[in-house]
């Protein structure tokens, strides 16, 4: 079983997919957009630098899960716990389909 989105946007394709001992890296693209996927279970894999510019804010999802989703430029960053593994989604598209992939994140076979 692997942890995956069931929902990726219209027109995005799976363009690179990097697994390590501890990390899942699936980067998803179209034209300029971008969607990365970063699963891990290293709380120490992180996808952002704060700055003092960024705001934060905190999203629930409908599964209860407490996402953490700050925005630096163009720029979206959401970040979650799942099952004791730490989920980052990036990408340069729009809060609605980033909650929309946050949200299809499951275990699947």
């Amino acid at each position: 079983k692997e942890l995956r989105p069931g929902y990726i946007p219209e027109g995005f394709e799976l363009v690179g997919e990097e697994e390590s001992q501890d990390m899942v890296l699936l980067s998803y693209g179209k034209d300029e957009l971008f969607v990365d996927i970063v699963i891990s279970n290293n709380d120490q894999v992180t996808v952002y630098k704060e700055s003092e510019s960024t705001s934060v804010h905190y999203i629930v999802l409908d599964s209860g899960n407490v996402v953490t989703m700050y925005r630096q430029g163009n720029t979206v960053y959401y970040n979650w716990i799942l099952n004791q593994l730490y989920i980052s989604i990036v990408g340069n598209i729009s809060e609605t389909e980033m909650n929309n992939i946050a949200e299809s994140v499951q275990w699947r076979q």
